[in-house]
């Protein structure tokens, strides 16, 4: 049977002896692009609480992270044997794996999966479809041999696409979902679960985000990886397990306080989203007294942000919540904040441009989330 589960996209939008890193790399957008981001973001928000619906092993790995213009993170992938890489967005505010087949080839994808070229593929037949705010995706469940990094999962489920909409000029092959099966579409177990468990791994993935295009983030699965951080990370319960659903005490701008009171707020983490998310009425209290013009003069003069968690203050430079973006060889400013009325579970989305100032810690094995200062 067809299940359909809406999630939400935003778009403004070495391994050690012990770990396994992947490199997480930036690519150049369009302001065009990028617009169609922050859209696509927006839409996003919406559907947040719309649907629910044989190598050497390491106990860790790194892969490195491509930043695409402060935008979305992309890393390598290798699927089925041998290997065929896409290049993924690694999406903690979604469970599902999915690439694109040769049947998809207008869909406007880099890469696409033959699995007729894969001596491990099999066949599952069940259909599912995922629902974005600018398009679609669907296909149907298959299994294969996945390798992110030299961390190896057999027989792992993931969906593969031979109709989508929405993803000319995204830059991607696909999406890796690093959520709580809750959430997951038809309930496939999440990618990394899977491995983790086959690998004896731990399951904690941790992301550095580059603020640099011409520098690599990095995202660690397994544990922590020390060469980004410094310190001891500021540790917080997840309190839903189907986002990363955390609390926070407030967040200001300057001294004025935006979001937070009494009891607080609740916040997803979410690496999928481009911009850090508020309700409208902390959106305004923030544009009040900030302000990003186009040319983007004036960014140093503004305030900056204070976000509040586990009495551990974290701060937003305005050069930090200031997105710029390259449009025909100039360089244009956007705020990276925006309005949207969320969910009765959460009013904040922690996306990168929070993420980009700490370094990120999931760790499904405690049910909890952890930021540390940046090395």
């Amino acid at each position: 049977m067809l299940k359909t589960l809406c999630i939400v996209a935003l778009i403004a939008a070495v391994a050690t002896a012990n770990l396994v890193h992947i490199p997480l790399v930036h690519k150049e957008r369009s302001a065009g692009y990028a617009q169609e981001l922050i859209e696509i973001d927006a839409l996003r928000q919406q559907g947040f609480f719309k649907d629910l619906s044989a190598a050497p092993k390491a106990s860790q790995a790194t892969l490195p992270l491509m930043n695409n213009e402060d935008l979305d993170y992309t890393g390598i992938v290798q699927i089925g044997t041998p290997g065929q890489s896409f290049s993924l967005d690694f999406d903690t505010g979604s469970s599902n794996l999915w690439i694109a087949s040769t049947a998809c080839s207008g869909c406007g994808f880099t890469n696409y999966f033959n699995e007729s070229a894969s001596t491990t593929f099999q066949k599952n037949g069940q259909n599912f479809q995922i629902t974005y705010g600018s398009g679609f995706v669907s296909g149907t469940l298959a299994a294969d041999t996945i390798d992110i990094a030299g961390l190896v999962g057999t027989d792992v489920t993931f969906g593969i696409v031979n109709q989508a909409s929405g993803f000319n000029g995204a830059g991607i092959d696909g999406l890796l979902g690093l959520a709580y099966k809750s959430i997951s579409a038809d309930q496939v177990p999440p990618v990394f679960d899977v491995i983790a468990k086959q690998n004896g791994l731990n399951n904690i993935v941790s992301f550095y985000l580059s603020s640099d295009s011409s520098t690599n983030g990095a995202l660690t699965f397994g544990g922590l990886n020390s060469q980004y951080y410094k310190g001891t990370p500021t540790y917080t319960k997840v309190t839903h397990q189907q986002w990363w659903v955390i609390k926070g005490e407030s967040i200001d701008v300057g001294s004025t306080r935006a979001v937070g009171g009494l009891f607080g707020f609740s916040a997803i983490v979410d690496s999928g989203t481009s911009l850090l998310i508020v309700s409208p009425s902390a959106a305004r209290t923030i544009t009040d007294k900030v302000t990003v013009n186009q040319d983007c003069s004036g960014i140093e003069s503004n305030p900056s942000l204070t976000v509040t968690i586990e009495k551990q203050a974290f701060t937003i430079t305005p050069d930090q919540y200031v997105v710029k973006l390259s449009q025909q060889g100039q360089t244009q400013c956007i705020l990276g904040i925006q309005g949207a009325t969320l969910s009765s579970e959460f009013s904040v989305i922690l996306g990168d441009v929070f993420m980009r100032t700490v370094y990120t810690v999931f760790d499904k094995d405690s049910s909890r989330v952890g930021f540390a200062q940046l090395a």
